[in-house]
């Protein structure tokens, strides 16, 4: 494993120069502002090329095929899409376009034409990983290849990545990006817990700085009180179609929802809160990790 010394860090405050975050994710750092709100309040340059729907391991064909995602796999090359992804041209179940655009968002694309030029990059992945992430939750730390470089996994994929980001820029700090929440239970929303737990190993195995922003948010699990018109009342006010997910029996919806709108992304949320929120605890764990003189190997 590479041995990587931070007192590159130390060097990364306020009185250095303008210091340049590569930041790779999903819809949720794409849509959100966090990725450029805390960088710019930490005088840092963002380039951000979080793709919505992304996702780190490289599809199987057994995972299923969805004409939305199934080629937004940022650890698969622009000819390896290809090969996979040809024959549903030619079946009709995916366009041309929609095929370049896929080819688009690879790490071809989005990762290599910038890592000369970058001081950090941040790998926010893992929501979309839900396929691979859920199996390394259940197997355990103690059972994880934490050598694969296998991309059918997401701790494959994620080695790939990072021995990619070394080989083009071995003094590149990489940090991985935190999910926003580690503590709802009901139906898919309980995807946070596999997610922080699984990022939460690979941040100690690795010696990686960890984004933890889920030790922040704080969401509640269950239901927000008096809540069964919270909806309505932000539909009308900001012009908004919002649905309930996953109601209980009194109309309540969940207090994730409420920080979510969509039942996904933080930045659904029309009063900006949810957003400004995540801007607060960016800012603040990435000038705390960035002060940080501590041992970090992959």
């Amino acid at each position: 494993m590479l041995i990587i010394l931070l007192f590159n860090l130390a060097q990364l405050s306020a009185k250095s120069p303008q210091k340049t975050v590569l930041w790779l994710g999903t819809s949720i750092p794409a849509g959100c502002t966090y990725p450029d709100v805390s960088t710019r309040n930490l005088q840092m340059r963002c380039i951000n090329k979080s793709v919505p729907s992304s996702f780190l391991s490289a599809w199987v064909e057994e995972q299923g095929f969805d004409v939305r995602c199934s080629g937004l796999s940022l650890t698969m090359s622009c000819a390896e899409k290809e090969t996979a992804f040809r024959p549903y041209v030619k079946s009709g179940q995916l366009t041309e376009e929609q095929l370049d655009y896929w080819k688009s968002t690879s790490y071809e694309k989005l990762v290599q034409p910038y890592l000369h030029d970058v001081d950090i990059v941040v790998i926010d992945h893992g929501y979309n990983d839900n396929y691979s992430v859920e199996k390394l939750y259940l197997a355990g730390e103690e059972r994880i290849d934490w050598n694969s470089r296998d991309r059918s996994n997401f701790i494959g994929a994620f080695n790939f990545l990072y021995d990619l980001i070394k080989r083009q820029n071995p003094d590149a700090i990489i940090l991985i990006g935190g999910y926003f929440q580690n503590t709802c239970t009901i139906d898919y929303f309980q995807r946070g817990i596999w997610v922080s737990k699984v990022l939460s190993w690979m941040a100690d195995r690795y010696y990686l700085p960890l984004l933890n922003t889920w030790d922040y948010t704080h969401i509640p699990d269950g239901y927000l009180t008096d809540s069964s018109d919270y909806l309505n009342r932000l539909n009308e006010k900001y012009g908004t179609s919002y649905q309930k997910v996953f109601p209980d029996q009194e109309g309540n919806i969940t207090h994730f929802q409420k920080f979510c709108p969509d039942g996904v992304h933080p930045f659904s949320d029309p009063t900006g809160q949810s957003d400004k929120w995540l801007d607060d605890i960016f800012t603040s764990l990435l000038k705390k990790i960035l002060c940080k003189e501590t041992p970090n190997r992959h």
